[in-house]
């Protein structure tokens, strides 16, 4: 995927706004900040008059929070701003000479980033959605402070943590290690358990493990009421540090004994490690409802679903029932991100930076336009407006705007809904 970063961005709005230089300081400025120092920016002394904006993207020390200033005096290669900076200049430096404040700049990128859709766009491939699945964080992508979101650590000195190079689906697993007590990860389903007597829970996962005997799925009942999956047998595929993968499929009678039902993810006792990835989930019936991810922007163009266990093969048109424990795939469209840092990026080359500098422009012009006395900037406004509106209809046409795939259409297999709350889908 193309990227430009905030600073390149920022160098193609002002490359047509008016003259700017990107340079480096080449000495020590005054103490506390007085003064900046830089022999390559003295070169152009003739274009860099007081007025302008002094713009240190790293702070001060080239590694701290950004800071500009406005120039007030121009004096060979000496550079005094109108209030110092918040400490001494140091030699080396990145600097930039602006003929507007940087915020401005940045709040008028932002504004054409988010208008240049549905021209540019992200494409959004969304796989966080599992048939029937009732479990939260189902294939352990939130990790944070050390644990897995949604999923609870059991047994004397067991530990956890994010696997993210023996990986069976998305960016992580579950990495279980035992100690002196069996070791389990574990999360109850938000059931009414006792309308469940006598029905099948199942449950799916890949588990991960070096020999046999060492990891299992299961379920817990009440206290020591307990069904477990025979444990991992040894086989399977193998992926980096020789980890084997199995798929374990198990299924138990809710009991009339039932307090609770408990998803186990489990690893025997005797510092031993497994492993256990998504997708497969755990379900009693059947789930109508499915949230689609706020990050689309109005309804995927696609919807399909798993067609074989390898969550990494092939996905297909959902044209009949679709199979309890199978991922979903959604695609379509989300805005470009809006980069915060210097080095952060938006998803778009420099053909299709155009359109964004050139929407940030009229958003930059219509701002000062109306304070403007010499009437500069409403002119530099109308031409901005003629530039975007034909930058627009070109990637209409085809030009700058990125290809879009086809379209699946809701059937007697699915369909959309809306309120005020979400958009969801609704499968049969």
């Amino acid at each position: 995927m193309p990227t430009t970063t905030k600073k390149r961005l920022r160098e193609l709005f002002l490359e047509t706004v008016g003259f700017f230089l990107v340079t480096t300081t080449t000495g020590a400025g005054g103490g506390g900040g007085a003064t900046a120092v830089s022999a390559n920016a003295q070169n152009y002394e003739d274009f860099i008059v007081a007025g302008m904006w002094m713009y240190l993207p790293g702070g001060p020390n080239g590694s701290s929070t950004a800071e500009a200033r406005r120039i007030t005096t121009v004096s060979g290669s000496t550079f005094t701003p109108e209030t110092v900076f918040s400490a001494q200049v140091a030699d080396a430096v990145a600097i930039e000479f602006l003929p507007f404040h940087p915020d401005w700049i940045h709040a008028a990128l932002r504004e054409g980033i988010q208008k240049s859709f549905p021209y540019l766009y992200l494409e959004l491939m969304d796989e966080t959605l599992i048939v029937d699945d009732l479990l939260s964080n189902s294939d352990f992508e939130t990790f944070s402070g050390g644990s897995f979101a949604n999923w609870t650590l059991g047994g004397a000195s067991a530990a956890d943590d994010q696997e993210t190079t023996d990986v069976m689906h998305g960016s992580s697993s579950a990495k279980l290690t035992s100690a002196s007590a069996t070791a389990q990860l574990y999360q109850n389903l938000t059931v009414n358990v006792q309308e469940l007597v006598g029905k099948t829970v199942n449950f799916q996962r890949w588990v991960g493990a070096i020999g046999a005997n060492i990891a299992r799925i299961g379920f817990e009942f009440a206290s020591g009421v307990t069904d477990y999956h025979a444990f991992h047998t040894g086989q399977g595929a193998a992926f980096g540090n020789n980890v084997q993968w199995e798929w374990q499929s198990h299924q138990a009678v809710v009991p009339t004994t039932v307090e609770y039902i408990r998803c186990i993810c489990e690893v025997a006792t005797g510092t031993k490690i497994g492993l256990f990835d998504g997708p497969g989930g755990a379900w009693v019936g059947r789930k109508l409802k499915y949230t689609v991810p706020t990050s689309f922007v109005g309804w995927p163009r696609l919807v399909e679903i798993q067609d074989q266990l390898d969550p990494n093969g092939r996905y297909v048109k959902m044209n009949a029932r679709p199979k309890s424990g199978r991922l979903l795939r959604l695609g379509g469209e989300g805005r470009l991100s809006v980069p915060s840092a210097e080095t952060d990026t938006v998803e778009i080359d420099e053909t299709q930076a155009a359109l964004v500098t050139a929407l940030a422009r009229v958003e930059f012009y219509r701002r000062f336009s109306s304070i403007d006395p010499t009437g500069e900037f409403q002119e530099r406004l109308s031409e901005s407006k003629q530039e975007a509106n034909r930058l627009t209809a070109s990637a209409s046409e085809g030009g700058v705007a990125m290809a879009r795939g086809g379209v699946h259409l809701p059937n007697d297999w699915w369909t959309q809904r809306e309120d005020s709350s979400g958009r969801y889908l609704i499968l049969a």
